[in-house]
């Protein structure tokens, strides 16, 4: 009986000491690389390609170089144009049709990131003795859309709107100088622009901007024609073409687009000569020039410096340019004088030179 128990304990002593004195050898010989320990089999599946990762890194840059732009529109009313400039360089511009002598267009500074391709459309009650109420636009070509508001859109105020327009024959054409040939202010109140080059303005802050949003039926669809947008494989003048037809869809920016509508008569840029005056001039359309009151249904904030139709504005002008040596009754002939050009000119842009003779004053 001690016998058998003997010969159990030794069977079962001597085997787990033989393992106990070889298991540091064990350990040593078969202690996995600290490479393999952190970079699993698994990981290794489940990385990414180089050519994805590439990818990704390109997206990330585009990303990054477009957050730095800003963007802003400047649109001078009595001139009939809009200004697109990116980091305030201009890029690119359109001719514009203001609203009517009875339905004047406000004057506003404000900031929007919401644009919106093939807009639907409703008539407000000014509207609806000219205008149905539109689905969005089908068209593939910008020259003849079918919706009042045209191919796209940007909402600046409640009364407000920027688009482009059925109305093509509203859209007045440039002359060899590159001004407006025989403006036209005719709208409701909204800034109508020229189709091909208002789709283009709004295309180039799309590929300048990052997005932040994309809503509509077929987003994903709109999100790679942007992607072509960023990358130049799509021209601007051909973004709006390719969207879905007949669908609405918004874009909304990460940082929001500058939009300013002035009222300039005269060009920042006065040439003094030694006995005149050189002013390019813009035509008094709603004869603010002349005394009718800024006062209407229509927002129109006369804090703006961009606005110069007063005696008031072209002294601040003079100031900003250096312009000392003449006297405050010399300005007030002066600005009669223009008065009379003004109420006169029947173009969007010309030059005038206006003669003074006067004994310099110096400035203390």
């Amino acid at each position: 009986m001690n016998s058998g128990l003997i010969f159990i304990k030794r069977a079962v002593l001597i085997p787990a000491i033989f393992l106990l004195s070889i298991k540091p050898m064990l350990e040593k010989q078969y202690k996995p690389p600290i490479s393999t320990i952190t970079q699993s089999p698994i990981e290794k599946t489940i990385s990414l390609p180089d050519s994805i990762q590439n990818c990704k890194n390109s997206i990330q840059t585009l990303k990054d170089s477009t957050q730095k732009n800003k963007y802003a529109i400047k649109i001078n009313l009595p001139e009939f144009k809009s200004r697109l400039y990116e980091n305030n360089i201009q890029i690119d511009s359109s001719v514009i049709c203001p609203g009517g002598y009875s339905r004047r267009s406000p004057v506003l500074k404000t900031k929007q990131d919401l644009i919106s391709i093939r807009p639907s459309f409703n008539p407000t009650p000014a509207e609806a003795h000219q205008f149905k109420p539109n689905p969005p636009d089908r068209t593939q070509i910008p020259g003849k859309p079918r919706n009042a508001l045209g191919r796209f859109r940007l909402v600046l105020s409640y009364t407000l709107r920027m688009h482009g327009t059925s109305l093509v024959s509203s859209i007045s054409k440039l002359d060899s100088s590159g001004n407006v040939k025989d403006g036209q202010f005719r709208s409701n109140g909204c800034l109508r622009h020229d189709n091909e080059a208002g789709e283009r303005l709004i295309s180039k802050i799309i590929k300048g901007s990052q997005i932040n949003k994309i809503s509509g039926r077929f987003k994903d669809s709109l999100n790679v024609l942007i992607s072509r947008l960023k990358s130049d494989s799509l021209n601007p003048q051909d973004f709006v073409s390719k969207t879905p037809k007949g669908l609405m869809h918004n874009i909304t920016l990460e940082n929001p687009i500058e939009i300013e509508v002035s009222y300039r008569l005269w060009d920042k840029k006065i040439i003094q000569t030694d006995s005149s005056f050189i002013f390019t001039i813009h035509r008094d359309i709603y004869n603010y020039s002349n005394g009718r009151s800024t006062k209407s249904k229509a927002p129109f904030d006369e804090t703006l410096e961009e606005n110069a139709y007063l005696i008031t504005h072209l002294k601040r002008d003079f100031s900003k340019l250096g312009i000392y040596n003449i006297s405050d009754r010399q300005i007030r002939d002066l600005y009669k004088h223009l008065q009379k050009e003004l109420k006169s000119n029947k173009e969007s842009s010309k030059k005038i030179e206006l003669i003074f003779n006067s004994s310099p004053i110096v400035r203390e």
